[in-house]
């Protein structure tokens, strides 16, 4: 499939914000939160329009990055954001990106969490595994072990819903014009519609 050639140019002002932000981008691996921070601007604010039709070919090819992988940097320097009160703040991507699978107010509490964890571990900071086991924590409240599979009826409500809710959060992120979006909005309102 040929995408169409856009032809919307950039005014001055945003060819130079453009210029910007790709130099931060360039500088890229030095700071994951100012990568994220960039790309998420030069796509919310549409600065790749003059090249590309798309903000996924605009990071496939000028930057070599997959889509998730835009995604990713872009969502981990958004939790890394939310951490900005914390003392121990983040100082690599890994460590934040398990924090990107909770809602936004859910994030501090795991990231404090691991620091906790990796304090008892003899730690200076926490690790990606110590966030993942936090983030766990959270999504997977601990539940006594049945001998037997409980009935339906007896399962806690409420677990499906936030699923339910974290996928919707999830797709909320992704830019209304990917035509993917529509389509895993509906596929959790079906799931919802059929399983409450």
């Amino acid at each position: 499939m040929t995408l169409p050639t856009v032809t919307k140019p950039l005014t001055p002002a945003e060819s130079g914000r453009l210029d910007k932000l790709e130099a931060v981008v360039e500088r890229g691996v030095s700071s994951f939160i100012e990568v994220g921070r960039a790309l998420a601007e030069i796509r919310d604010s549409t600065l790749y329009r003059q090249t590309h039709a798309t903000f996924e070919a605009y990071c496939r090819e000028r930057w070599d990055l997959s889509r998730p992988r835009a995604y990713q940097l872009v969502e981990a320097a958004e939790a890394a954001g939310r951490l900005s009160t914390t003392v121990d703040k983040p100082s690599s991507e890994g460590q934040v990106r398990p924090l990107t699978r909770l809602p936004a107010e859910q994030q501090a509490k795991a990231w404090e969490t691991a620091i906790k964890a990796a304090t008892s571990d003899g730690a200076d900071r926490p690790t990606a595994r110590h966030v993942e086991a936090a983030v766990r924590e959270i999504l997977q409240p601990t539940v006594e072990p049945a001998t037997k599979k409980e009935p339906e009826s007896e399962r806690p409500k409420g677990v499906g819903l936030m699923r339910a809710n974290e996928a919707i959060n999830a797709l909320s992120r992704i830019p209304k014009d990917d035509p993917f979006r529509k389509r895993g909005l509906q596929m959790v309102a079906d799931w919802i519609k059929h399983n409450h």
